[in-house]
């Protein structure tokens, strides 16, 4: 008597899985390591964007034309802050929040310290001419990311017409 047969032997089922796990395991770990990617990249970038959000707003207080350097510089030719907390910076900054973006900012910022620097420009021989009309400008944004202290430095000029 033959019979017929139908469907597949338990060892058939068995080989296909094993197949299916070999191959999801490469996928699965890329997917893994995309992930921690994404995030690394996510955290560079706002801490780029927060690098020139401060020295753009420092250019734009300086294109006031009754804004003198010395109003924040006074006599010295340098002057560096530091900030632990980011509303501390905007509450110096005039940067007057409501609440539920105050709380953002905490919440997506909450582990970056961010440092900058304003110099006179000091060329030898002209600090008559340039003293009032250029600023040298260094922000730098510091983070932790596992464990290892990441950074970025955002510097440039600031141009007084």
């Amino acid at each position: 008597m033959v019979r017929s047969r139908k469907g597949f032997s338990l060892t058939e089922i068995l080989v296909a899985v094993a197949m299916i796990a070999v191959l999801c395991v490469p996928i699965v770990n890329s997917m893994r390591q995309s992930k921690t990617q994404t995030k690394k990249i996510g955290k560079k970038f706002m801490a780029i964007l927060l690098a020139r959000t401060v020295f753009e707003h420092f250019e734009l207080y300086f294109s006031n034309k009754t804004v003198k350097f010395t109003d924040i510089l006074g006599s010295n030719s340098v002057v560096e802050k530091n900030y632990d907390i980011i509303t501390d910076l905007l509450d110096d900054m005039d940067m007057p929040l409501g609440s539920p973006m105050r709380s953002a900012i905490k919440t997506n910022y909450h582990n970056f310290k961010l440092k900058y620097v304003l110099q006179k420009d000091a060329t030898p021989g002209k600090e008559s001419e340039y003293e009032n009309r250029f600023m040298k400008m260094m922000v730098t944004v510091s983070w932790d990311e596992a464990n290892k202290p990441m950074n970025i430095q955002y510097s440039g000029e600031i141009i007084k017409e």
